[in-house]
């Protein structure tokens, strides 16, 4: 089963969609590779269709030990910039900015 291509405005609504800034000569590559994204994604085999999955094995894990974690002078003692105990970060989303 085929899907279509991604076309070019799927990929720049996507590109706003997070935040992405794409440069023109860039589209055409993303489109061809989101297409052959969704092709390979199509391409795996389903699950089981009543949701069973007593034969998959889960990977062993190991016990969880606690142990002691940093005091609060200890943790802002590397942080370039805190306040009142708190690390002061810069912003990660600007919004209302393209």
């Amino acid at each position: 089963m085929g899907i279509s291509t991604v076309s070019r405005e799927e990929v720049l609504h996507l590109a706003r969609l997070a935040g992405l800034r794409v440069e023109p000569a860039e589209v055409a590559e993303l489109a061809d590779l989101l297409t052959r994204l969704l092709e390979w994604g199509l391409a795996l085999p389903e699950g089981s269709p009543d949701g069973d999955t007593t034969d998959r094995v889960a990977p062993p894990r190991r016990d969880d030990q606690p142990l002691p974690g940093l005091s609060t002078e200890q943790a802002l003692a590397a942080a370039p910039r805190s306040h009142d105990d708190l690390f002061i970060v810069p912003p990660v989303i600007r919004r209302g900015s393209s």
